[in-house]
């Protein structure tokens, strides 16, 4: 059985880059790959990482993240395991629409969503509710594990709504924080609360930051 009280390490990996057509606009549920400038990230961050990966890894099961994991994983053996849970959120019919164009055509449902109303659900998308549910599960996850460690290729969204559950912030302030395209995050996690130890790390930190002893 796991120690609850146990410190883990939490390190979120967002995807790389996915090109110039998406930038700027929301992409949640639409499945695409990672941009060549995407692949040349994960190449990077393969190597701030290293070989010595944690061996709890997991992915979202959308195409990006899995691209990014399989470049991680280039000459290690074992695998990233698909979670679910980890999935960006669903835009709906606001999925490719650039902020300005949502609220042009939305301004009402804008300003639910910016308040993080639990109850608000994206046209034909997700519901935060659903959102935030989904999330929690992953964290009771983490909690189960004995592992010291957990490795997970996830999204923006995902990571910036994990930093504030385990930060114990309000949801509303996922705004506050920014998320690169190929970058980590890690949290230390104990008793389900997190002290966040490192944001938008990229190539540049030595790896021994993440993993201490590895070169």
């Amino acid at each position: 059985m796991a120690d609850t009280a146990k410190m883990r390490r939490l390190i979120l990996v967002r995807h790389g880059d996915t090109g110039d057509q998406f930038r700027r606009r929301y992409i949640g549920s639409t499945d695409i790959p990672l941009s060549i400038r995407g692949r040349q990230q994960a190449a990077a961050l393969k190597k701030m990482l290293g070989r010595n990966l944690p061996a709890v890894r997991l992915s979202s099961p959308l195409l990006r993240c899995r691209e990014t994991a399989d470049i991680l994983m280039e000459g290690i053996p074992g695998r990233f395991n698909i979670d679910p849970d980890l999935r960006e959120i669903d835009f709906g019919q606001w999925e490719k629409m650039t902020f300005g164009e949502i609220l042009a055509a939305s301004p009402h449902d804008v300003a639910r969503w910016t308040e993080f109303d639990p109850d608000f659900a994206f046209p034909r998308g997700e519901s935060i509710r659903d959102f935030q549910a989904r999330l929690k599960r992953f964290a009771e996850t983490l909690a189960a594990t004995d592992a010291d460690s957990v490795l997970a290729v996830t999204h923006g969204g995902v990571i910036r709504f994990l930093i504030c559950q385990f930060l114990q912030l309000s949801p509303w302030q996922y705004i506050l924080f920014e998320v690169k395209p190929a970058s980590v995050t890690v949290i230390q996690v104990s008793e389900g609360k997190g002290t966040l130890a490192g944001l938008n790390l990229t190539a540049e930190p030595h790896p021994g930051l993440l993993f201490p002893g590895t070169v």
